[in-house]
């Protein structure tokens, strides 16, 4: 098991992939799944704030049709450094 936020690391060296949002899984699938054709929006947003380097990348601020993800617990509050423990 290997666990990281660092999506290039883990495109290079994992073979299968969880996504988890608020400790629940959210989607698995082999690693060329989920980079090339992921189904869960939350999925979708990580890939969507990848920033990419020399690429036709979507300029700033149009990463998401949807906006920023939004907490998915009621009086959940917004994720960050700011955010208690």
């Amino acid at each position: 098991m290997f666990v990281s936020h660092d999506l290039s690391v883990v495109r290079r060296i994992s073979d299968r992939l969880l996504v988890m949002k608020d400790a629940q899984v959210v989607e698995e699938g082999t690693a060329e799944e989920m980079f090339d054709a992921p189904r869960h929006p939350y999925t979708k947003s990580l890939l969507a704030a990848v920033v990419t380097v020399g690429t036709d990348a979507a300029p700033p601020g149009k990463l998401l049709e949807a906006g920023r993800p939004k907490p998915t617990r009621p009086g959940m509050p917004p994720a960050g450094a700011a955010r208690p423990r």
